[in-house]
């Protein structure tokens, strides 16, 4: 798509077949929230590419289809509830914590660069 010739949008368009009665379901909801098909998409797919842009490539879904006992490891962002850390063993919490605490010390440190370099 070139924006430069007349007619053609700058932004890109998606056209896709989806089940009739998940498009009822989806129209109630964007009449709900007095918001057109579009931005409830675009909102969607750019929340989705917000959380997954990052993700381990390794890790793709169809490793669950393959290993229905493989666990997915929180990212930073995710509320952890203690019925969700409960499901991990030993080897996973310690590996959580040690990731936490990895970042707690990155925190603290830049925290610490920030204050030297503007003393309040």
């Amino acid at each position: 798509m070139n924006p430069h010739i007349p007619g053609q949008s700058q932004r890109p368009g998606v056209s896709m077949t989806l089940d009739k009665n998940v498009i009822e379901a989806f129209d109630k909801i964007a009449w709900r929230e007095h918001k057109s098909r579009s931005q409830l998409v675009e909102e969607i797919l750019t929340a989705y590419v917000k959380a997954h842009a990052n993700a381990n490539e390794s890790f793709t879904v169809d490793k669950w289809l393959e290993d229905k006992d493989l666990q997915a490891y929180p990212t930073y962002g995710e509320e952890l509830t203690y019925e969700r850390l409960d499901k991990y063993d030993d080897k996973d919490l310690n590996f959580l914590k040690g990731r936490a605490d990895s970042l707690t010390l990155r925190i603290e440190r830049l925290q610490g660069e920030r204050r030297v370099k503007r003393p309040r």
